[in-house]
């Protein structure tokens, strides 16, 4: 190979050299534009740490201008925390109990346990409870506690609703605080748990609400504000007065001592056992706790991420055992959360009977199930003698009363 054949090699090799390094300083001078100008890049649209992360994958913004935005229930969450085998404490029991209570959910429970797994809390424990679910959820739960001995695994041993589920989660669960996550829900930050348990008074706190954001399948976001009061703690009367004017019927924005959950667990155990129940039963624990804790205080900070998701309890309704769990709902309201406060019984009474005779399909499907009908019957009887002096309530119970009665002797229906 001659000279002037080496230099000419030597030339383009220069050229490309050069030319790769001027395409890398343009390439960084566009991304400092970018930077100065939309510090926070285009993703803006949502701020979880882990849901973050997932849309990171997706060349578009998340705004509603998005024609198909990607599902929620798709996202996954690193698995970095399960490196290293996480380990109790020995010296010290869990501050909070986190009950999951879980039915075939092997798309989400992965994501809100790891949520949990990289709070910088760590002196915490998860109660998953399984109700004898029918995909591969007990197997990501096995996997997921064998590098984490903070997850403890409770087992229905048959299919049991989601009132029994959570109240195993409750029995199972260890001092101090007890945090009630659906399985295809989230926190919003990972310092949650520490900043709710460094609220608490040094564990003196009964009762502490705090409010967060309802995220749509197509992941927008709304406030879901629950708690007004935030510049004082509400002691005994006030507290359940506050809660008798303005209730709160989720027990999902909540932390919640562990000994006031079992004082309402005792009202609640004589139906736990007899009653499939999937409804309701959120509104009920709810009332039960704020009617047995000494004090309360409402956090303003957004906690929890309420996760719509399609396949959710609320979106495919069963309306015959919708109807039969609220007639528990409305018998423990008026007989147990509401027993001292007959006004607060009433006013929940008149919901109760305005939903069942003016929504059509719940109205048709007690009609068409002669066990169901004869709960009802029942029902109405007995707070017919409850509320005997109030005309308005009277009226709606002789209403249902006669659609019902002649019913029992035709309708061979019954229920599950």
């Amino acid at each position: 190979m001659n000279k002037s054949s080496k230099n000419k090699k030597k030339n383009e090799r220069s050229t490309k050299k050069i030319f790769l390094i001027l395409l890398l300083i343009s390439q960084y001078i566009i991304f400092i534009k970018i930077k100065i100008h939309h510090p926070h890049h285009h993703y803006h649209h949502y701020h979880h740490p882990h849901l973050h992360k997932h849309y990171h994958h997706y060349h578009f913004p998340l705004n509603k201008s998005v024609s198909f935005p990607p599902k929620i229930k798709n996202i996954t969450i690193p698995e970095h925390h399960i490196k290293n085998k996480v380990k109790l404490n020995s010296t010290s029991k869990p501050k909070i109990s986190i009950v999951l209570p879980i039915y075939n959910k092997e798309d989400d429970i992965k994501r809100s346990i790891g949520c949990l797994q990289n709070q910088t809390l760590k002196d915490i424990e998860i109660i998953a409870v399984n109700d004898f679910s029918k995909d591969n959820t007990y197997n990501i739960l096995k996997n997921l506690s064998l590098n984490d001995e903070r997850i403890k695994i409770v087992n229905n041993t048959k299919n049991s609703g989601l009132l029994y589920t959570r109240a195993m989660g409750i029995i199972h669960s260890k001092e101090d605080y007890i945090i009630n996550l659906e399985p295809d829900d989230l926190l919003s930050n990972e310092t949650d748990l520490e900043y709710l348990y460094s609220n608490t008074n040094n564990s003196q706190i009964d009762l502490i609400n705090y409010n967060g954001f309802e995220i749509s399948s197509y992941g927008y976001k709304k406030e879901q504000v629950y708690c007004t009061i935030y510049d004082e703690i509400l002691y005994k009367t006030k507290l359940f007065d506050h809660f008798s004017r303005s209730p709160d019927f989720f027990i999902w924005n909540k932390m919640v001592k562990r000994e006031i959950f079992l004082k309402a667990f005792d009202d609640y155990k004589h139906i736990i056992d007899r009653v499939y129940c999937n409804y309701a039963e959120d509104e009920i624990w709810s009332g039960l706790v704020n009617k047995y804790a000494n004090s309360k205080r409402c956090l303003k900070r957004n906690v929890y991420l309420y996760i719509r998701n399609s396949n959710s309890l609320t979106m495919r309704r069963n309306n015959e055992l919708y109807c039969d769990n609220l007639l528990q709902w409305n018998e423990m309201f008026v007989f147990k959360v509401f027993s001292e406060k007959k006004e607060m019984a009433k006013a929940q009474t008149i919901r109760f009977l305005d939903l069942i005779r003016d929504t059509y399909d719940y109205f048709n499907s007690i009609k068409s199930n002669k066990l169901l009908t004869e709960k009802y019957i029942k029902h109405l009887k007995s707070i017919k003698k409850e509320f005997s002096d109030d005309n308005l309530i009277l009226d709606k119970i002789n209403y249902l009363l006669d659609a019902f009665i002649p019913l029992i002797n035709t309708n061979k229906k019954t229920i599950r």
